[in-house]
């Protein structure tokens, strides 16, 4: 990379860096406005509160971020004619854009890479401690069907990765082949471990029609991670990216609906490639010579098309959660905003 690109790349990252530590801000001081009545006393906990809703803020202020710092780098490169400077030395318009890209869609991609980490549960360790509650507080009564199997929990721990008074039944077409309880049950080894299990085997064909066995532990429910397990009765919305590629995966084959998981999937994985390919845009509409630029209006316009683009694409990303429009909606909205920057971008000289 040339000198002129690692100076574009310093700016902007300079200029991100601060436009999302201001965002930042100013989200965690309007939360604190919202909630400071439920907001813990103690010091350990608000700490840990605003922790976690510094990065739940991300899935907002990241994309904002990347592209008013874009914004605010343009205005600067424009007004202080560096742009005409750069492009006199023999660096095009669109090798100035290209270090402006490489920036965000890194930036993008390491948020994407925090989707795979437990850092995709932090909204949900705060709405915890918001709510004076343990994040292991508890889930009960949840019921689902696994392959030839109806699953009853009564109580599911998803911190402690353990289970109370659990019931399998298992069927053959119309018929109940057995039923297997457990008091206890612990996930481990990617699977449920059920301790002390009962089971009650029914033939109807044979005596004697019923046998019954006990069994130390019994491995049951593979792939079925507590997390998912608390996720299934909210549709799948609280899921991080791998959890949910997991839940679509075990469950593909179950005859369930699987819109509000897929959903909630490519959202996150959509949400965050919306500034690369939106600044793409910017750059193309953004002027090499300072003569004639309306400062002021350059950023009243851009800063407004970019909330109304990015509301636009929130608003689909809700809606095909909670069910009027497909689950693909957010991906093929993304994927018309990347081929129309692309194309832009093709025809920078």
């Amino acid at each position: 990379m040339s000198l002129a690109k690692i100076y574009l790349a310093k700016l902007y990252a300079k200029n991100f860096f601060i436009t999302l530590l201001g965002l930042e801000l100013f989200f965690l001081l309007i939360d604190y406005l919202q909630n400071q009545k439920n907001i813990p006393s103690s010091a350990n906990l608000t700490v840990l509160y605003f922790y976690f809703q510094s990065f739940a803020a991300l899935r907002i202020t990241l994309a904002l971020a990347l592209i008013f710092g874009a914004i605010w780098s343009f205005i600067y490169l424009v007004r202080s004619n560096e742009l005409t400077a750069l492009e006199s030395l023999g660096m095009s318009k669109k090798e100035a854009i290209k270090p402006f890209f490489l920036v965000s869609i890194t930036a993008a991609l390491i948020y994407m890479m925090l989707g795979f980490t437990k850092a995709g549960y932090y909204y949900d360790d705060a709405r915890a401690i918001l709510q004076n509650k343990h994040a292991s507080e508890r889930v009960q009564d949840l019921f689902f069907k696994y392959k030839n199997e109806f699953i009853y929990i009564k109580t599911l721990n998803p911190l402690s990765k353990s289970a109370e008074n659990i019931k399998i039944v298992g069927v053959n077409e119309n018929t109940v082949v057995y039923v297997v309880e457990a008091k206890e049950a612990i996930f481990e080894n990617d699977s449920w471990t059920l301790k002390e299990a009962k089971t009650l085997f029914l033939d109807e064909a044979k005596e004697p029609y019923m046998t019954t066995s006990a069994q130390k532990e019994l491995k049951t429910l593979e792939g079925f991670k507590p997390k998912i397990l608390d996720n299934i009765s909210q549709g799948g919305e609280g899921l991080n990216i791998v959890d949910a590629i997991s839940a679509i995966w075990l469950l593909k084959d179950q005859k369930l609906s699987l819109e509000k998981i897929k959903a909630a999937l490519f959202s996150a994985i959509s949400m965050p490639l919306f500034a690369p390919f939106f600044i793409l845009i910017l750059g193309y509409h953004t002027p090499v010579a300072s003569r004639g630029f309306m400062q002021a209006k350059f950023a009243a316009f851009w800063i407004f098309a970019t909330l109304i683009g990015w509301g636009i694409l929130t608003t689909l990303s809700k809606l095909s959660f909670y069910g009027p429009i497909g689950s693909y909606m957010p991906i093929l909205a993304i994927a018309s905003i990347g081929s129309y920057g692309y194309y832009l971008f093709r025809r920078i000289r």
